[in-house]
């Protein structure tokens, strides 16, 4: 028996083998993302739609959407900035560019697609802690080919995407400052929240699915509050300097965030176009063109005069073990353990309990009692040598009353333990975030299309990889160390190198093939079409 040392058992991955894994994934984004991304060199699919978008706002010709303006803008700023004149007409998919500086919106895009791989990498380490699940879920989107075709066109998607990902990103980081006490009016505590509250008023100007995002940061918020709140040794007030701190930065900013943002976007669009007539005859006669604008009228309606009508209406000593000899000459050369057989086992017996009982740290009291010597493990009270480092002697007692015999659990270091309550929280929150971002859709009576379940695709991702590394883990504790740990690095590799090839395989549909189309017998494609409900 000896004196108890103190020291931190926890571990973590080194700093190193982290910025390592983050370094290669963003250079695989880079490279898989940027591949190939001015092909093709004609108007995509709903390019048609954004790219015209973008040439009404650098024209400053005013017109109506369902979706709110600052993708759009973006998209105007990022082409004005690179050249782009906003004279191309952006008429039908398939219409080649012959020169028009499409090149700078394209990049715009692509680049905002992409930082959502490494965002979706610090988000699940926020949630985690857990490298292996990170690397897990952010491989699964990383190599997820239908991800990475919405990613590389003029689209509102991918910058929707980009602030969906920096939100749920900020989410996490502010419940991690709040766990580690940091005051609510704190410069990095507010920093992170203007941070939260910036992304969620810019997801929600971008698309009004980003209301999904601002409901899962909602209830997200609420838990961080509610855990405030419960910890009694803090005052009540600060739960109340935290309540007061997030309703300034996750309510109130970002409502003056999305004016502003329709403030510049009325400002900019100055000129008469084709949605003025969704519009109050009083807000029509402020755009240049329209035949409103500065037109002198009678003040008051004269019977027998020619009129148009709108409607009004707008759109003690510690039992331990050693690898130390005795002496020479002084008893046997080594501890007669028995390593291997029934020697080693021991019956854990509660005191004043039940078989079946839980053990309690501190509070049970424990009788180890030998399976085949029917004794209990005791101190006799008797102190060792200086070769034993004059430490309490232990012996087996066959008296089970004896009061030395009693043991108690104080130290309950168990890390897999801790870890896998942090996967299974981290796994019931990402759920909540794909609930609210696919189960909506089940009762849309709108035309609903592929890429509306992407930011449903990031949290699946993410919860994939959650589970997959609870799972794996659970595997492995059934196992001994060293078959668990070959095994968990089998099936790691296995699910990661069946992620790639996939991509591999699949890849051409994203960066574009030669021959027949993909859907005709003899494509190089054809062959991939594994299910008949697969369209390609």
């Amino acid at each position: 028996m000896t004196e108890k040392k103190k020291g931190n058992g926890t571990s973590a991955p080194s700093n190193k083998i982290w910025w390592v894994t983050f370094g290669i994934l963003c250079g695989a984004t880079f490279v898989t993302r940027f591949y190939k991304v001015l092909e093709p060199d004609h108007v995509c699919w709903d390019e048609t739609h954004f790219g015209k978008m973008a040439s009404w706002y650098i024209n400053r010709t005013f017109f109506f959407d369902v979706h709110p303006p600052l993708g759009k803008m973006l998209l105007a700023l990022s082409g004005k900035l690179t050249g782009y004149d906003g004279s191309f007409p952006f008429e039908k998919p398939g219409d080649k560019y012959e020169g028009a500086k499409y090149q700078g919106m394209r990049f715009f895009c692509t680049a905002l697609g992409a930082l959502v791989i490494p965002l979706t990498f610090l988000s699940m380490w926020e949630m985690t802690k857990s490298l292996e699940s990170t690397f897990i879920g952010t491989m699964l989107l990383l190599c997820d080919v239908g991800f990475l075709t919405l990613n590389r066109y003029i689209l509102l998607d991918p910058i929707l995407l980009f602030f969906m990902s920096c939100s749920i990103y900020g989410a996490f980081k502010v419940r991690s400052l709040t766990d580690e006490g940091l005051p609510p009016f704190s410069t990095r505590m507010l920093c992170w929240q203007l941070f939260l509250g910036s992304s969620l008023s810019c997801t929600m100007s971008v698309k009004f699915v980003g209301l999904f995002v601002v409901l899962f940061v909602g209830l997200r918020t609420i838990a961080d509050l509610w855990n405030v709140l419960g910890d009694l040794s803090k005052p009540v007030t600060l739960t109340m300097k935290h309540l007061i701190g997030r309703a300034l930065t996750l309510i109130v900013w970002p409502i003056i965030l999305y004016v502003f943002f329709f403030w510049i976007h009325l400002t900019v669009l100055s000129k008469s176009g084709n949605g003025d007539g969704f519009y109050s005859s009083g807000f029509q006669a402020r755009l240049q063109g329209n035949s409103l604008h500065n037109a002198s009228a009678p003040r008051v309606l004269a019977y027998g005069a020619l009129i148009t009508l709108k409607n009004h209406r707008t759109g003690g000593g510690y039992l331990h073990s050693h690898h130390h000899l005795y002496p020479a000459g002084v008893g046997a050369r080594q501890q007669q353990d028995g390593i291997g057989d029934a020697n080693d086992v021991w019956k854990i017996v509660i005191s004043g309990g039940r078989d079946g009982d839980e053990v309690q740290t501190v509070k049970s009291k424990l009788i180890l009692v030998h399976y085949l010597q029917a004794c209990a493990l005791t101190t006799t009270g008797k102190q060792l040598p200086k070769w034993g480092y004059e430490q309490q002697e232990v012996a087996c007692n066959p008296n089970l009353r004896d009061k030395n015999a009693l043991w108690n659990v104080e130290d309950n270091i168990f890390e897999d333990c801790g870890k896998s309550q942090e996967l299974l929280n981290a796994a019931g929150w990402t759920f909540v975030g794909w609930a609210l971002h696919y189960v909506p859709f089940w009762a849309m009576g709108r035309v609903l299309y592929f890429h509306h379940y992407f930011p449903a695709l990031v949290f699946s991702s993410m919860l994939t990889g959650i589970l997959t590394e609870y799972l794996l883990s659970s595997i492995r504790s059934y196992l001994s160390a060293e078959i668990g740990k070959t095994a968990y690095h089998c099936i790691l590799g296995l699910i990661m190198s069946t992620t790639v090839y996939s991509f591999y395989l699949f890849s051409p549909l994203a960066y574009g093939m030669n021959g027949p189309l993909a859907n005709e017998p003899n494509s190089t494609m054809a062959g991939l079409k594994w299910l008949d409900s697969w369209e390609f």
